[in-house]
């Protein structure tokens, strides 16, 4: 017989088909975190040590890129390095940079997370979807900022990996699926991405990311952003949930 909360899926113990992500997985520099252009001018200073005279222009289009490698390509295009040198020389200057970035960010307190993303992990989790954060910077300072913050320990983030963990450059999506495999079981594929760096973008596209949201509060403008074809441009972390789950933070 027709019954309509059938037809529905209304009848108890009956769930609708779910169609939003399963898994957020956001950049933790210049989106999840506010650096306020710290990482930039940390790298910057950590060039001109070794004698590379590099500006804010030459390091943001490569930022999203895994520090030793954005590294090595500035070396060699401005410091006249054949490639197999400038990782050599990479290696010191990343050295530099994670002691001059730690003690930046203990002498700070930290770095503050970006306004509205506690609060847009927090419903996302409500709503079932997981959290992860993905980072281009070496795992010692990852783990710093971490301690720095309650996001794993809170549950508003479910895990954290630095591309230090996989071998392959953006906009490889490896660290991407990396990232699933941890949270996820084998099969899933309703992933979004959150990111705002035109390289971060490109990997979710390379991933097979259904949801890619630029936040355009990073360092790259928004036309850069707008290149990569997201899906989404947000202004502020609190219109992921809106964009995600259609719910809106008031």
């Amino acid at each position: 017989m027709f019954d309509l909360n059938d037809t529905l899926g209304l009848w108890t113990g009956s769930e609708p088909e779910r169609t939003g992500p399963e898994l957020l997985v956001a950049d933790l520099e210049s989106t999840a975190i506010r650096d306020c252009g710290l990482v930039g001018r940390s790298l910057i200073a950590s060039l001109r040590q070794c004698g590379c005279p590099v500006g804010v222009e030459d390091v943001v289009p490569l930022l999203g890129s895994p520090t030793r490698v954005l590294l090595a390509q500035i070396l060699v295009t401005h410091h006249a390095c054949s490639l197999e040198s400038a990782f050599r020389l990479a290696e010191r200057v990343e050295a530099d940079f994670c002691d001059r970035l730690a003690g930046e960010i203990e002498a700070g307190g930290g770095l503050p997370p970006t306004p509205g993303a506690e609060n847009a992990f927090a419903v996302l989790q409500s709503e079932g979807v997981r959290v992860a954060l993905d980072s281009t910077l070496p795992r010692k300072v990852v783990d710093l900022l971490l301690a720095r913050n309650t996001w794993l320990r809170s549950g508003l983030v479910d895990v954290v990996v630095s591309a230090e963990e996989v071998n392959a450059p953006r906009p490889s999506p490896e660290l991407i699926r990396h990232a699933v495999r941890s949270v996820l079981p084998a099969g899933s594929s309703r992933v979004a991405k959150l990111a705002s760096c035109p390289g971060d973008l490109a990997a979710a596209h390379s991933a097979g990311c259904r949801w890619i949201l630029a936040y355009t509060r990073g360092p790259v403008s928004t036309a850069s952003l707008r290149l990569q074809s997201p899906t989404h441009v947000i202004e502020c972390l609190g219109e992921v949930s809106e964009a995600l789950i259609g719910r809106v933070l008031r």
